[in-house]
């Protein structure tokens, strides 16, 4: 991820021990940053979404309550929208806040005007994958942030930095550009774990035997260029090799095209 060249801004927090949030949502993100500013101290005075079910036991379990509308308790500071990306512009228009609050999305790719308020607003997108099922260690999420203006970007690095050390300011088309290298490095892999997975049960062999090969992928990514470390038959100019997978794969039709085109990379590149 080195399309933004910025760096960690130290600065000293912005936001008190008395500072009040508002949660929008009851997902996923909302779930966990509800979760994670409440055990680090702050109120969150309102959880507000439209699935009753879930926003009241959102609420429930940070000491805090539900509400159904989008007016927003007078004594908020700080509004976190945290619903998926094309829902924020209905949602934020729908939103009533005092004149002092900041309203702020979660999205890496969405810009700050899709916040339809006239309120401070800006972008707080925590760089992980989320789920409301697994238990997060903030102080190893990253936060890349976006404001409309230097104050508000202080108040939101502030916020941030109650949960974690790793928070970096970026301009807007920046962070939509990390947003993609995400995709890629995350979502994608993903993708091709799972591929890999349905293609050992259906042969009955264990994948658990790729874990670590796996893991050690990631660990030198972190030292080094990935693309320096591409190993494997298309890698060495096997073709014998890799004329024999696409045999394998004949039954296989999916993974047959996504082998051919990964390869075609590797051997041009």
């Amino acid at each position: 991820m080195t399309t933004c060249h910025s760096s960690v801004v130290q600065v000293e927090s912005a936001v008190k021990a008395d500072n009040k949030i508002c949660i929008v949502g009851s997902g996923h993100v909302a779930h966990h940053m509800a979760h994670g500013f409440h055990a680090a101290g702050l109120e969150i005075v309102q959880v507000s979404s439209r699935n009753a079910t879930t926003g009241r036991e959102l609420a429930a379990s940070v000491q805090s309550r539900y509400s159904n509308s989008y007016e927003v308790h007078h004594s908020v500071d700080v509004v976190i929208i945290a619903v998926s990306d094309d829902a924020i512009r209905e949602v934020s228009a729908d939103l009533s806040v005092a004149g002092t609050t900041v309203i702020v999305h979660t999205s890496g790719v969405k810009p700050i005007s899709e916040i339809a308020s006239p309120a401070a607003k800006g972008a707080i997108w925590p760089v992980y994958s989320i789920r409301k099922e697994q238990s997060i260690d903030w102080n190893k999420v990253p936060f890349v942030i976006s404001a409309q203006d230097t104050e508000v970007e202080d108040t939101l690095e502030g916020l941030c930095r109650v949960l974690s050390d790793q928070v970096i300011r970026v301009p807007e088309s920046a962070r939509a550009h990390l947003h993609i290298a995400a995709v890629f490095s995350n979502n994608f892999t993903t993708v091709l774990y799972g591929l890999a997975y349905d293609y050992c049960q259906k042969h009955n062999v264990p994948f658990d035997t790729l874990v670590p090969l796996i893991r050690q992928g990631l660990e030198k990514i972190a030292f080094e260029n990935p693309g320096d470390l591409i190993t494997g038959p298309a890698a060495r100019g096997d073709l014998s090799t890799v004329a024999k997978h696409e045999e394998m794969l004949s039954g296989h039709p999916t993974h047959r095209e996504v082998y051919r085109y990964l390869t075609s990379l590797i051997l041009f590149q």
